[in-house]
């Protein structure tokens, strides 16, 4: 398993052997063209990561205690987030395409 962590996250290559970090330059020794290309590929596959991170957030089903909740709405949640994620142009998903019964009540 590879991790691919941020800058954030320096000595975790020494617990964990297959990690990726992006290179940190300073003013007297900058970074060479590969560095920053090598930085670049880091990146643009850890914002996939951090976009998802970022949805779940936003619903906020991850961090709300739902009260009187019906059994099984803990998959439905995930399996929502799961579908929004997988088509990020569809991001108004209807909360009741996926069961036959609203979820909540008012």
């Amino acid at each position: 398993v590879t991790i691919w962590a941020d800058t954030g996250f320096q000595g975790i290559d020494k617990q964990h052997p297959n990690t990726q970090i992006p290179k940190k330059g300073t003013r007297k020794r900058p970074l060479s063209p590969e560095q920053k290309q090598e930085n670049k590929i880091i990146s643009g596959i850890r914002i996939t990561v951090e976009h998802a991170i970022a949805g779940i957030k936003r619903l906020g089903c991850m961090t709300q205690i739902l009260r009187n909740r019906r059994p099984f709405i803990d998959d439905t949640f995930l399996l929502l987030k799961r579908r929004s994620l997988e088509c990020p142009s569809q991001n108004s998903v209807k909360f009741t395409s996926i069961t036959e019964t609203p979820l909540f009540h008012y």
